[in-house]
């Protein structure tokens, strides 16, 4: 699923994570060459989300629990659950 995103809020929301001292690992990987973007993966204690960021303003989520099992998510969804994160501290 994509959705029209600002990549810059985003990574805004992450970097405040490690502020705050809530534990994640944060992987920058390159995408394909197939497009321009990169791949972040955020690793928390109970699940993992992989965030796509593409051709500037898109980014692509993944959001997969320890057990394996993978839940639908968008952007916008996860953005709120960080926003709650950073604001539970």
């Amino acid at each position: 699923m994509t959705d029209p995103f600002n990549a810059n809020d985003f990574m805004k929301l992450l970097r405040g994570l490690g502020k705050r001292g809530i534990l994640c690992t944060i992987k920058h990987n390159r995408t394909t060459n197939k497009c321009d973007g990169l791949l972040v993966r955020i690793e928390m204690l109970m699940e993992i989300w992989e965030v796509g960021f593409y051709d500037y303003d898109h980014i692509e989520v993944a959001k997969f629990v320890r057990s394996g099992e993978v839940q639908p998510t968008s952007a916008e969804s996860v953005l709120c659950e960080l926003d709650k994160l950073l604001n539970s501290n």
